[in-house]
């Protein structure tokens, strides 16, 4: 019995497809994929003190973001299977996704410490969001820096408990 939606002819042309595609694929092919899957999401929250208050480094998305464009957001990265090492008995260790991020804020940024994980639906599909704390490793060249209690609108709204579970985890610092 082919997939729900699709011929057996159709089922075996995807297949084919799929078996065709590299690592790296288009907005438009992700963006369909990933409607279809549950997706690793490496969630960071950038976070500094000033004066005692904690911020945050948020992102503006661009205006022709297709799910969530002129949001701000915290900065973040999809697992992607390029991110896997090549041998099974080597650990995952992520560091291509904190790189992504780095070069998304203009500088490199350091994990603090595992915050926590969020599970939800969002517009781009249903998402595992394991959410790390961050510092930036110098000043930022993009984003800005927003009080934890004064968040910028539009906020892209599923990152609103991923900065809460951050903040939860963190403040005031240890």
């Amino acid at each position: 019995m082919p997939t729900e939606g699709l011929t057996e002819v159709q089922e075996t042309q995807l297949v084919e497809l799929l078996s065709l595609m590299g690592a790296r694929m288009s907005a438009a092919v992700y963006n369909a994929i990933a409607a279809k899957t549950a997706l690793t999401a490496i969630e960071t929250v950038i976070l500094r003190e000033t004066g005692g208050d904690p911020q945050i480094l948020l992102t503006q998305r661009p205006p022709e973001d297709v799910h969530y464009a002129g949001q701000w957001h915290s900065p973040g990265s999809m697992l992607r299977a390029s991110d896997a090492p090549d041998k099974f008995d080597t650990p995952i260790d992520f560091v291509h996704p904190f790189d992504r991020v780095g070069k998304e804020i203009g500088v490199p940024i350091e994990v603090v410490e595992f915050a926590d994980y969020v599970f939800q639906r969002t517009p781009r599909g249903v998402e595992n969001g394991l959410v790390f704390i961050c510092r930036a490793t110098g000043e930022p060249t993009k984003g800005t820096w927003f009080p934890a209690d004064a968040l910028p609108e539009p906020l892209i709204e599923h990152h609103r408990p991923i900065i809460k579970a951050a903040l939860e985890a963190r403040w005031p610092p240890q």
